[in-house]
């Protein structure tokens, strides 16, 4: 599957995804998922630049799915530089993109680099730590809310006993790139906002939790702290975002969502939900 798309698997996600918005629980499940979202960001304040755009987000993983084949298959990791540019190349990231995330992910701890011991001419990108550990954070997030709609799939006590549960999801779902065209397909005008723009993902949930719970939206300022962007930041992207249809602005340019971005976003939730679904599986069936 190097390189090609699974639209099978893509059709069946959308199966998947229609069924989960249809359940009675999925309004509890949706603004569990929101609030979860909205603490990781806040918790990885000063990692949310790396994960800002799906084009660095894609490069963590290509890099998780290539090394958890890997691991999974005979216990050794790692990626080479060529593997990675290869896989980012497929999917339209660039080599400026691959070049600045492996070097950010280095001076942030989330990979070290190693030599390839059957040649060691050859570096190899391994995870450390680290970023499993951030990554475990970020699917616990739809475990949680799965546990609400499939409890019987005990999806957040496979996360908190198996340590290499997180590894089999990116190995067996690694093409979330192929999710991410997905929703760019489904979701063509609220996608490229939410996912290419950086800050648009955690001001969407901050947004979307005040209306769960029935609060006003936090200010700019405020949105800005708690994510680790700046005030013009926020205040471009609110603008950006109701020249979409996204927001409506009060007389004070304080932003609602709207029918669009409602509806846009419960469609981005079951489909998210649905992949972690078909991936948060026991070791006996990875």
């Amino acid at each position: 599957m190097d390189g090609q798309i699974d639209r099978s698997g893509i059709a069946h996600i959308i199966h998947e995804a229609r069924e989960l918005s249809a359940h009675p629980e999925f309004e509890a499940a949706q603004a569990e998922y929101t609030a979860d979202l909205v603490q990781f960001r806040k918790s990885q304040r000063r990692l949310n630049k790396i994960i800002a755009q799906q084009y660095r987000f894609r490069v963590i993983g290509h890099l998780l799915h290539q090394h958890g084949l890997k691991w999974l298959n005979d216990q050794t990791g790692g990626v080479t530089y060529t593997e990675l540019a290869h896989a980012c190349a497929t999917y339209d990231s660039s080599p400026r993109h691959l070049k600045t995330m492996l070097g950010l992910m280095q001076v942030v701890g989330f990979v070290k680099v190693a030599r390839d011991p059957d040649d060691n001419r050859r570096k190899l990108y391994v995870p450390t730590d680290r970023l499993m550990g951030f990554v475990r954070k970020r699917v616990m997030c739809a475990a949680i809310s799965l546990d609400i709609l499939q409890p019987r799939l005990r999806c957040s006590q496979i996360l908190m006993e198996d340590k290499t549960a997180t590894l089999r999801v990116w190995a067996t779902g690694g093409f979330e790139f192929a999710l991410g065209q997905l929703a760019a397909e489904t979701l063509p005008e609220f996608f490229p906002f939410f996912r290419r723009r950086d800050g648009a993902a955690p001001l969407i949930f901050a947004l979307m939790h005040a209306r769960f719970n029935a609060q006003d939206c936090p200010s700019r300022a405020v949105i800005a702290a708690q994510f680790g962007l700046s005030k013009t930041q926020v205040s471009n992207l609110v603008h950006e975002g109701a020249e979409l249809g996204l927001f409506t602005l009060d007389a004070k340019g304080v932003p609602s969502p709207t029918a669009l971005l409602h509806d846009s976003y419960r469609q981005l939730v079951s489909i998210e939900l649905a992949f972690f679904a078909r991936h948060i599986r026991p070791g006996s069936a990875a």
